[in-house]
């Protein structure tokens, strides 16, 4: 296994070690040593709110007609793994960018500039797929989606997560990200074939909380910024790089920070003379815009899929009558010569008041001994039953269609030998918001008739609403400032998850349980109870809340991402909007951003329905 290695020290003595290793080389590590320095950067963004936080190095190599370096060149990204330090503390891992590999023709020495990235910038070329390329069914956890998708990284280390919004009946104690659920099919776009990239995916669970995640001290972290704003001793829970929790689970880390000039005896401090402070404007109004994502299957296993004597999704509440297919889907109902009894009920499905869905059932009669005189043979029996503050049956044979309180069990008669029947229902709208259940009870007799029919398809899928100015395709969440507001506009945010009591909808939250959808949630030390939504609004205008000061200049010493800012004589809180680290110099290139915490109770907050046009809000005051 080849590995370079470049090691020197810089002008205040901090031993700086970079690696370049094959990361699938195999046998005895074999070292050469290289010159040169490295310089360490925090990607520049625009928003101090920017959730993936991408980081890197810039390799500045001396080459030569000895040792031209041009076996780092690749046709691969990921061949190269890069590990830097300072002092012994890992700054970053990274994967080496082979662009910057050239040969001189003409010169005995030059130096190569190389490009190293944490990893993070790639997941906007990567799909949201499993190990061998498909794509991921069911719900998952917020954590195992972040997992999944840094796993695409490449980039194998520990993740801590910080982030103290819970729903309401969460545990204090509890990892909100562990804890709450996303229907993975959401993650597909409108086309309804192409897989979203991981960038998205990562970014519809960090943009719901206004959270971010920066790779630091060889760690991934996730972090809110308002929280630093709160308390600056971050408590962080621990996992490894596949989600599961370390030993100890937590670990405290210490987000303050002062920086002021040296004659104060700072360090880092103020160098060069450059040091300068501009000013950003507030934000006066923003927008949300949820984006629904009509589910196509409310209940997954379709097929009946059945392992272990157990079907998921439903419960089997008798056997007498039912016995498990040996092909491993479906399941076999023998007739009953005397009463119907209950086999089988799905589990539930909320849904809001005028929800509309589809029941799709199908069966075939087999070993059947029929009256040749008789068209039809055999009754096979199901429930629809919809239970909220009432308890409503469905009978699908009611012309027109519509609920009833009546318990009736809905049938439909089984046709030729081996063939299949099909049972299409369009429920009527939804009366009460509420749970929908399915319940397939025992076939009957209705001429004598023996034999089984073989259930082996049932779906439930959504209609979609659609008003009369169109179908419903999400929503607006739209805040305001009310009194003196700026006039600057933040672009409108489109998100593809957020509260919604029904599971018609891809983009529903799910509890702990991944069955009961969220409704309403709270912040540390807060007393409330407000959507998602709503809360990831607020945040942000509080963050934004008047004109910002943006700090610009250079620190001699190295500056750590991982804090909230104070600079000596200045007042306000920062946060870095760009780090560039001058490991040779040992001076450190910042721009730093005010963020603000203040309460800010002039909010005026509305949600309109989404029809399909999107435009940015225009102030009102």
């Amino acid at each position: 296994m080849k590995q370079y290695k470049l090691q020197y020290t810089d002008l205040n003595g901090v031993n700086n070690i970079c690696t370049i290793t094959e990361a699938n080389g195999v046998g005895a590590l074999e070292t050469t040593n290289i010159k040169g320095s490295v310089i360490y950067s925090l990607a520049e963004v625009d928003d101090v709110e920017e959730s993936i936080r991408g980081g890197g190095l810039t390799l500045i190599l001396e080459a030569s007609i000895d040792q031209d370096l041009n076996d780092l060149y690749k046709e691969v990204d990921r061949y190269w793994q890069v590990k830097y330090s300072r002092d012994s503390e890992v700054i970053l891992n990274g994967w080496l960018i082979s662009d910057g590999i050239y040969r001189d023709l003409v010169s005995q020495n030059w130096m190569l500039n190389v490009e190293v990235t944490d990893g993070l910038s790639f997941l906007k070329d990567l799909a949201y797929v499993d190990e061998d390329g498909l794509q991921y069914i069911g719900k998952q956890s917020q954590l195992e989606i972040i997992v999944n998708c840094l796993k695409r990284t490449g980039i194998k280390q520990n993740i801590n997560t910080s982030i103290n919004t819970r729903y309401t009946g969460l545990s204090d104690t509890l990892d909100v990200l562990d804890n709450v659920f996303y229907n993975t099919d959401r993650f597909v776009k409108d086309d309804g074939n192409t897989i979203m990239d991981c960038d998205r995916v990562l970014r519809d669970v960090l943009e719901l909380y206004n959270a971010q995640i920066i790779s630091f001290k060889g760690e991934w972290y996730i972090f809110k910024i308002s929280e630093l704003l709160n308390d600056t001793d971050v408590v962080f829970y621990r996992y490894d790089k596949d989600g599961v929790a370390l030993s100890p689970t937590t670990q405290e880390v210490d987000f303050t920070f002062s920086l002021g000039s040296f004659g104060d005896s700072y360090y880092p401090c103020h160098v060069n003379e450059n040091q300068s402070i501009n000013y950003s404007r507030g934000v006066g109004a923003y927008r949300i815009n949820y984006k629904y994502g009509l589910d196509l299957s409310l209940l997954e296993n379709i097929y009946l899929a059945h392992s272990g004597g157990t079907i998921s999704e439903w419960t089997i509440n008798s056997s007498t009558n039912l016995t498990l297919n040996a092909s491993g889907f479906g399941v076999d109902l023998d007739f009953d010569a005397t009463a119907s009894v209950k086999n089988l009920t799905s589990n539930t499905i909320a849904v809001l008041v005028d929800d509309l869905i589809n029941c799709n059932i199908k069966f075939k009669t087999t070993s059947l001994t029929k009256n040749t005189n008789i068209l039809w043979w055999g009754q096979f029996n199901y429930k629809i039953i919809l239970t909220g503050g009432s308890t409503y049956y469905y009978n699908p044979f009611v012309v027109p269609a519509e609920w009833t309180l009546t318990d009736t069990t809905a049938f439909s008669f089984g046709g030729e030998l081996n063939s299949t029947t099909e049972i299409l229902v369009d429920l009527p709208a939804a009366p009460i918001a509420g749970n929908i259940t399915i319940e397939i009870w025992t076939p009957e007799q209705t001429n004598d008739e023996t034999g089984t029919f073989h259930l082996n398809y049932i779906s439930v899928s959504p209609q979609g609403e659609t008003t009369s100015s169109g179908l419903k395709k999400g929503e607006f969440h739209t805040f305001q400032r009310e009194n003196n507001p700026s006039t600057n506009i933040k672009d409108t945010k489109t998100v593809n998850v957020g509260d919604q009591p029904s599971d018609v909808y891809y983009g529903t939250i799910y509890k702990a349980d991944g069955v009961t959808p969220t409704e309403t949630w709270n912040r540390k030390d807060i007393v409330e109870e407000k959507a998602i939504l709503e809360l990831m609004g607020i945040e942000t205008l509080t963050l934004k809340q008047k004109t910002s000061q943006n700090f610009t200049g250079d620190v001699y010493g190295f500056l750590n991402p991982l804090k909230l800012i104070t600079i000596n004589n200045i007042v306000g809180s920062f946060i870095p909007l760009s780090i560039s680290y001058n490991s040779l110099t040992n001076i450190t290139n910042v721009n730093l951003h005010e963020v603000f915490n203040d309460v800010v109770s002039d909010i005026d907050y509305e949600i309109e329905i989404d029809y399909g046009n999107t435009e940015k809000p225009t102030i009102k005051g």
